[in-house]
């Protein structure tokens, strides 16, 4: 039975579910999230292919940010690669990320240019699971960047947190837990990052069979201000989400059962769920200055 897409029926939780459901009857993703989840899940046994496919989307009109992620993997790697000119290009087409790049070529060793543009919206992405469900860090990781993107943030790639974690030191490790201490928030700063987004997991569970059947979820979402410290946004989304509906059993003492439903959107399984999800949230997050 095919499922349609259609607004939920809990009245508070209507606009912002309608958007969750309209996100779900999208156009499938392409290769680029499916890509990065595989390799946070294992780094070493998938670098190679995300090189191979990032090097690959360098064709053409090339989104934010990947040029970046291109490079990284190649350093990484070791592999031959124009890391100069891309990186140039980079600051050329996205110079409020200009001053992150200057730093980034430090970190990663590489030749050193002086910033010209000031830094602006540049957005550093941090997920905190406090959750046991399997992988959800890496699918909402996955899944983060493209809603960000269409905001208009430049978003620093998911895969060189990481190395900026290190580079950052005692701090990175803070930032990674969430804590936004002011001296934190300094080594930010001098990095050229103007905006820190925290999403904290706080509860998430997805039940699959032949898609995903059930699932419930808590999380905040909060963007802070580098420079000051204020809580630009800040909003909780929890809720639950039920493919099935019980059906009335004949005898009393019976269990329900379930059935599958028409009237939910069908999503293949837990990243296409989170993807939905996330987009519905972030679209009331603030666009880029």
């Amino acid at each position: 039975m095919v499922a349609a897409c259609r607004a939920p029926q809990n009245a508070a939780m209507r606009p912002y579910l309608a958007l969750l459901l309209v996100a779900a009857c999208a156009a499938p993703e392409g290769r680029y999230e499916g890509s990065l989840r595989r390799y946070l899940l294992a780094p070493n046994d998938e670098r190679a292919q995300r090189a191979e496919l990032l090097r690959a989307m360098l064709d053409g009109d090339v989104a934010p940010g990947v040029r970046v992620a291109a490079v990284h993997q190649s350093l990484l790697r070791g592999d031959a690669i124009d890391a100069d000119a891309l990186l140039a290009d980079e600051a050329a087409e996205w110079p409020g990320a200009e001053r992150f790049l200057a730093r980034y070529r430090q970190w990663m060793r590489q030749p050193a240019v002086q910033p010209v543009a000031p830094a602006r919206a540049v957005l550093l992405p941090t997920v905190v699971d406090r959750t046991r469900q399997r992988d959800v860090r890496a699918d909402v990781l996955a899944t983060l960047e493209r809603p960000l993107r269409a905001a208009g943030w430049w978003v620093v790639p998911v895969e060189v947190v990481p190395e900026l974690t290190l580079a950052l030191g005692e701090h990175g490790a803070a930032l990674a837990e969430g804590i936004g201490e002011r001296r934190a928030l300094d080594r930010l700063v001098e990095a050229g990052i103007t905006h820190w987004l925290v999403v904290d997991l706080f509860d998430f569970l997805v039940h699959e069979a032949l898609a995903v059947e059930a699932a419930r979820w808590d999380f905040t979402v909060r963007l802070v201000d580098t420079a000051t410290g204020e809580v630009l946004y800040e909003r909780r989304f929890a809720d639950q989400y039920v493919r099935r509906e019980p059906v009335v059993a004949f005898a009393d003492e019976d269990e329900p059962f379930w059935y599958p439903s028409s009237l939910g959107p069908a999503f293949a399984d837990q990243i296409d769920f989170v993807r939905a999800l996330l987009r519905g949230a972030l679209r009331s997050l603030p666009a880029a200055p």
